[in-house]
């Protein structure tokens, strides 16, 4: 079974606020994607994000940075 998943994106000036950084929710969206395709490969079902615990910015991300994202299945129940 496959238990990762990653993707890149340019951050476009549409991601971004008026001084030129990226909002946190598209940070949120793009990483609820890749997660969602990790979730997907693993468990050949539909799924969904139920809850995100905790989520942490420790610095701003500027448009025209390549923003690489991966995702890999740490636990599963049955």
């Amino acid at each position: 079974m496959e238990t990762t998943a990653s993707n890149s994106f340019i951050a476009l000036p549409e991601h971004g606020n008026s001084i030129g950084t990226i909002f946190g929710g598209t940070i949120l969206k793009e990483m609820d994607m890749i997660a969602a395709i990790c979730a997907r490969r693993f468990c050949h079902k539909r799924v969904t994000t139920i809850a995100v615990d905790d989520v942490r910015f420790y610095r701003a991300l500027k448009v025209g940075l390549v923003i690489k994202l991966n995702s890999q299945i740490t636990r599963s129940f049955t």
